[in-house]
């Protein structure tokens, strides 16, 4: 009897295995969605819409990109968790996918676990930039000032639980300061002209907003957010070469799945996200708009996943940030 159900699960195993398989080598027969969690037009969606033209052309068949705005992207995210585990819904996710249940207790859901990682995509590096008068040149003389006078120093932010704030917090935290966040609500429309009349004492921008203002002298730049510096202004150095050992932090993109995506049918997106990633005229395209490509294996965004949370879930512990 014993043998008997175990030659009956072997063949169902085979049966489940040889099915996974040949869904692997018919995989797309369809057009693939494409989530993204925000508005027609912004920086995301625009990396969505022309990545999905590249995987069109990798997966002969149509990647249609469905906006699903809402919450910071909460709201794509549960409809992609609810979706059927066949490769045909995918999502582009961003950092916020990893720290939006970090701030609210709200958005339930656990972005290491309960997901299928397909594929990395891209980083956006940010620059610390300082107030046209603020008598600073260098974080280390920021760092000299702003541990003299405790409390007296600003940084803008376009709200709580933003990239600037949480890049903010995460540097008064590393170097041992007391900055004060200043946000800014409407989606900090009013940062910039503050932060250029020195209201604001500094603030961190990505490369592609803040270039033409560096370009012009009216801000200063005193280091990059990223491991690496940037290969557009190579004189600026990283926060962590600069005075702030260990320090990084950017916006990432990536391509995830619903929990349980088949692993040949997750495989198969992944190689089309590489090879799409390779395009020479996509890389230029992309870097003009201040976006860095980085292609990664599923397995490396699921290791990137996890690192993006331990370092997410201390800086907001540590500082006691909430979305409001």
């Amino acid at each position: 009897m014993k043998r008997n159900i175990l030659k009956v699960a072997a063949a169902i195993l085979i049966l489940v295995l040889t099915g996974f398989a040949y869904a692997a080598e018919t995989f797309p027969s369809k057009p693939v969605r494409l989530l993204v969690g925000f508005a027609p037009g912004g920086g995301t969606d625009l990396l969505t819409r022309a990545l999905a033209q590249e995987l069109t052309q990798e997966l002969g068949q149509s990647v249609i990109v469905e906006n699903r705005s809402g919450a910071n992207g909460y709201v794509a995210t549960i409809e992609l968790r609810k979706s059927p585990p066949d490769g045909y819904t995918i999502m582009m996710a961003i950092s916020s996918f990893v720290t939006n249940p970090l701030l609210s207790k709200h958005m339930v859901y656990d972005a290491v676990k309960d997901f299928t990682p397909i594929a990395m995509v891209s980083t956006v590096p940010y620059i610390l930039v300082a107030a046209p008068n603020l008598p600073v040149s260098s974080v280390g003389e920021l760092l000299k000032m702003a541990r003299s006078a405790p409390g007296t120093f600003t940084y803008g932010s376009s709200g709580t639980g933003s990239p600037q704030h949480l890049f903010g917090a995460m540097l008064a935290s590393m170097a041992g300061l007391q900055i004060t966040e200043i946000p800014y609500k409407g989606g900090g429309s009013q940062l910039m002209p503050d932060l250029l009349t020195g209201r604001v004492s500094m603030s961190f921008f990505s490369s592609v907003i803040v270039s033409p203002y560096l370009k012009d002298k009216r801000l200063k730049a005193l280091a990059v957010s990223t491991r690496t510096r940037m290969s557009t202004f190579p004189d600026v150095p990283t926060l962590s070469e600069a005075g702030v050992p260990g320090y990084h932090a950017d916006q990432f993109s990536a391509i995830v799945g619903p929990p349980g995506v088949p692993e040949p049918i997750a495989n198969r997106l992944q190689d089309a996200v590489m090879h799409s990633l390779k395009s020479p005229e996509f890389q230029a395209r992309m870097r003009a708009q201040g976006t860095e490509l980085q292609p990664g294996t599923g397995r490396e965004l699921a290791t990137l996943l996890r690192d993006e949370y331990v370092k997410w879930q201390k800086v907001i512990k540590d500082n006691n940030i909430t979305a409001q």
